[in-house]
């Protein structure tokens, strides 16, 4: 992953398939990113960047540390991690794929993605499609989706950046839509709107996992929302 693709992500900023932290205070903060990402549509975990001021602070994981908290988890979760190294820093991305074998377990529980806080997880008691939040995991180090202060910012990271619309990044880096998302883009191609309802007729998934992979399409900038409530549809997005 090149640079200017990192500094990309960090104007897209965190969202349900990105999240930022300025730094890891162990392998269980990690393990908790790492299975709610399996849980619901993965994604990227990014370490050592302060994205509120775009400041590069260097990441503190350590192979062993990574390594610690995806044996944490249960079953065993697809990772790639990547290394960049700039200044004599570095930055760890660890991306991690959307799980076939769900749920996936650490330490006996189930974490999911907060859906009211898009750079948020949540303990849940079970994978039941109708499971409500039981507990919110509040961590220091995450860091929430707030406009860019460029009164103090490193210089290297405004540089190579372009502002971009939510994550329509660079295609090498972005995290993969699955089957069910792009059959819906064609899907709109061909009719004028979809609703959780028909995403769920069509694919045999629950209201939440419609609701969150219609939002990640939301957030690549695929489709707009419309209405509200009962209301809410969806339609593609103008190119």
């Amino acid at each position: 992953m090149e640079w200017s693709s990192i500094v990309q992500l960090m104007q897209a900023g965190d969202s349900v398939s990105t999240k930022f932290y300025k730094s890891i205070t162990g392998p269980d903060e990690l393990s908790i990113a790492i299975s709610a990402f399996a849980n619901t549509i993965g994604g990227m975990v990014i370490v050592g960047l302060d994205r509120i001021n775009l400041h590069f602070v260097g990441s503190n994981l350590t192979d062993a540390l990574v390594n610690r908290a995806v044996d944490m988890v249960t079953p065993r979760v697809r990772t790639e991690v990547s290394v960049i190294e700039k200044s004599g820093r570095l930055i760890h991305v660890i991306r991690v794929e959307m799980g076939l074998n769900r749920p996936y377990v650490f330490g006996g529980k189930i974490y999911s993605l907060d859906e009211s806080r898009a750079w948020s997880f949540k303990l849940i008691e079970d994978d039941a499609p109708t499971v409500v939040a039981v507990e919110s995991i509040a961590r220091q180090n995450m860091i929430p989706n707030e406009p860019l202060d460029r009164s103090s910012v490193d210089s290297d990271l405004l540089e190579p950046a372009q502002p971009i619309l939510g994550l329509q990044i660079d295609p090498e880096i972005s995290i993969k839509m699955n089957q069910r998302q792009l059959k819906t883009i064609d899907y709109l191609r061909r009719h004028s709107t979809i609703q959780n309802k028909i995403y769920r007729q069509l694919f045999g998934v629950s209201h939440k996992t419609a609701h969150i992979e219609l939002t990640d399409l939301v957030s690549r900038g695929e489709i707009l929302t419309r209405g509200m409530g009962r209301s809410t549809h969806y339609v593609i997005a103008p190119k």
